[in-house]
């Protein structure tokens, strides 16, 4: 961004500012499932995700809840499926449990019933 007297500052914190931007807020917040520092966005990291625009951090970015397969950060989100448990942070298939013998587990299970 350059200000009336021809310095550049940087983009605010959770906002992306493209070129010829002319506000710290710069064209748009930062998207779901992105973090934003000094105006260049950067993905979640694996089985997190954010569920509103606008964060500022990494450490903004929770981890995939109980009962949920995160494959694709929030877009990806979907229900443990029936028979199997899901403890939490779980980025694809190969993270859920099978139930064992003497418990069952509907869809969406964080753990065995």
């Amino acid at each position: 961004m350059i200000a009336g007297n021809g310095a550049a500052f940087k983009c605010g914190p959770g906002y992306l500012c493209n070129a010829g931007s002319e506000s710290v807020r710069g064209n748009e917040s930062c998207p779901i499932d992105n973090y934003c520092v000094d105006g260049t966005q950067t993905l979640c990291a694996a089985a997190t995700l954010s569920t509103v625009g606008g964060i500022e951090a990494a450490s903004e970015c929770v981890e995939c809840p109980p009962g949920k397969i995160c494959e694709n950060n929030s877009v990806g989100v979907i229900d443990c499926p029936a028979g199997k448990f899901c403890p939490g942070k779980v980025l694809n298939l190969a993270g859920v449990s099978d139930c064992t013998a003497g418990n069952y587990c509907p869809t969406g299970s964080k753990n065995m019933i």
